[in-house]
């Protein structure tokens, strides 16, 4: 899974249940102890159901997903590239798609990129700024750790 602090609400995406993957949102209002199904409205730009995937905020209302390990959506998005893992025989493998989830709309978009995007991999990404994050690490699809 991912999770991401924006204000008092903890965010959550993802996650796998050692046979399952899932692409489901939540959020937890911090004040009120109350959690919440954060599910964007419409599901046409839905992020794969997956692990290992970036979460950052951009701004008090947007939460940037980025890459990820897991079954992938019924269509991949123009611009991104999904790499099965050879080993399984279930579909799984690693992205590098890009979404946003607006939480005042409650929408998700993906986002195409132009330049070269990162590798496909699972990963680690944290917030420096309000506007920069930092991908540190992870797993490539050729089964590489990356420093």
């Amino acid at each position: 899974h991912a999770s991401l602090l924006i204000g008092d609400v903890i965010y959550f995406f993802g996650g796998r249940d050692g046979k399952s993957y899932y692409n489901s949102l939540h959020q937890l209002d911090l004040e009120q102890l109350i959690w919440r199904n954060a599910q964007p409205r419409h599901t046409s730009h839905a992020p794969m159901k997956k692990i290992g995937c970036g979460m950052v905020s951009f701004g008090q209302d947007k939460l940037v997903l980025f890459a990820g390990y897991g079954i992938p959506s019924p269509r991949v998005h123009p611009g991104s590239v999904f790499i099965p893992n050879k080993r399984f025989t279930d579909g799984r493998g690693w992205c590098n798609e890009l979404h946003v989830f607006h939480t005042k709309t409650g929408t998700m978009s993906y986002q195409p990129t132009t330049g070269t995007p990162p590798p496909c991999r699972s990963f680690s990404l944290t917030n420096i700024s309000t506007t920069k994050a930092i991908m540190f690490g992870g797993v490539a699809a050729d089964l590489t750790l990356l420093k």
